[in-house]
């Protein structure tokens, strides 16, 4: 929790071969309307540019973390990677070609706090 009593949450996102995607999804994991919030990235080894996307976002953003695997190890441990680096108790997963609506990550740690869950899902929209 940080000094506001929010708890941190850390959006994992593996991406393999996502260059073209990866913009708009750390886009949408970065205009959260929650704070405090981390976001792990995890290039699994990807032969396009997802590497240097990543880096450059995270050169804009603190709360933007990488780490890069040298050879694809599939996405189970790029996720189990991510969550080795998260820092919070509270964790989404998000596939590197998704988007999440402003108020996601808020709406989801309210329903988890009010109903003591320990999992929160959500609907999705297709466009």
């Amino acid at each position: 929790m940080d000094s506001s009593g929010q708890p941190l949450v850390a959006i994992i996102v593996p991406a393999y071969n996502r260059g073209s995607y990866l913009a708009a999804t750390w886009a949408a994991c970065l205009a959260q309307d929650y704070e405090p919030l981390e976001v792990i990235a995890v290039d699994d080894g990807s032969s396009d540019d997802t590497g240097a996307i990543m880096h450059d976002y995270a050169t804009r953003d603190r709360r933007l973390r990488t780490f890069s695997y040298p050879v694809n190890q599939g996405q189970c441990v790029a996720r189990n990677v991510g969550l080795g680096l998260a820092k919070s108790t509270l964790v989404k997963f998000l596939d590197s070609d998704d988007l999440l609506y402003t108020n996601t990550i808020r709406a989801q740690v309210k329903l988890l706090i009010e109903h003591g869950a320990d999992v929160a899902v959500s609907g999705f929209s297709e466009f």
